[in-house]
């Protein structure tokens, strides 16, 4: 079954970087984004940039049910898929599609979606350093206010 276009649904025709994460476009939504061509060992990169090294990240895993999770979180807000996807600035069809589980979030939309929605979407793995098991440092609640907690208070004045 060929893929289908994530901004509008109709069969996809090429891979593209929107917003930094990988997607399946059609022709006429290949303007969204910046086509990704294949290296000389079958990696794909990004026509106009280079993508950060993976060696850097950390092993992150999707929580169990994120669709449903999302889903229910989403209604508890009273938002409808459209009203949620402009909010992080994905498209609605990508939206349904990760509340069915057909697509994963990426982790730069998971986090989208985690900010948007108060949940946890992804779960830190452990790993092994000098044989003893280590984690990431959780994050505290009462860290302090972050840019956009400001941003929205300033708002509301």
């Amino acid at each position: 079954m060929p893929e289908e276009c994530h901004v509008c649904g109709k069969e996809a025709v090429s891979e593209a970087m929107v917003e930094g994460a990988k997607v399946h476009l059609c022709n006429s939504c290949l303007r969204f984004g910046r086509p990704i061509r294949e290296s000389r060992d079958n990696r794909a990169v990004s026509s106009s940039s280079q993508q950060k090294p993976e060696e850097n990240r950390k092993d992150r895993e999707t929580v169990l049910n994120y669709g449903a999770l999302i889903k229910n979180a989403r209604e508890k807000l009273y938002l409808s898929t459209h009203e949620l996807a402009s909010k992080i600035f994905i498209s609605e069809h990508e939206l349904i599609r990760i509340e069915k589980e057909e697509l994963k979030p990426s982790e730069k939309v998971a986090g989208k979606l985690e900010h948007a929605l108060k949940i946890k979407l992804i779960k830190e793995e452990s790993v092994q350093v000098d044989g003893k098991k280590e984690t990431e440092p959780k994050k505290r609640k009462d860290e302090g206010m972050t840019l956009a907690d400001f941003a929205f208070l300033n708002s509301k004045r």
